[in-house]
């Protein structure tokens, strides 16, 4: 991941310095090679279009049944973690536990039915989904 990206920044110092140096005819030469191969080689690069990045904020009280379970309601719905931000508060002696998930999610998952499967969960006291670019 990158590679297509540190390899255009490449060519376009090539092409800058070509340009520079008065070297038009093989500055358009390499611009339009260029264009051309990264146009087919984004044919086969790994898309992910049927995810979506979603960032899904919970809030459990004291009486909770605890985070694992918020893991497993999203994992039930066939959810991809990759960061989790965990917590835990202790106000007045009473425990609050705050937790952030970047998951991905099959496009056909609707945001209701991610907030619901949360929702029901005992102690949960605030469940927040947005989508991340």
């Amino acid at each position: 991941q990158g590679l297509t990206t540190a390899a255009g920044l490449w060519l376009v110092t090539a092409i800058g310095m070509c340009a520079g140096a008065g070297m038009y005819p093989i500055a358009v030469f390499v611009t339009a090679t260029g264009l051309a191969t990264l146009t087919v080689l984004r044919r086969f690069e790994a898309k992910n279009d049927n995810l979506t990045r979603r960032r899904v904020a919970v809030v459990l009280g004291e009486d909770a049944a605890g985070i694992d379970r918020v893991v497993a309601a999203l994992t039930t719905l066939g959810a991809a973690m990759s960061e989790v931000d965990y917590e835990r508060r202790l106000e007045e002696g009473k425990k609050r536990i705050e937790a952030a998930f970047d998951v991905e999610f099959a496009n056909t998952v609707p945001v209701a039915k991610i907030i619901e499967s949360i929702e029901s969960l005992p102690g949960v006291r605030r469940v927040k989904v947005t989508q991340s670019l």
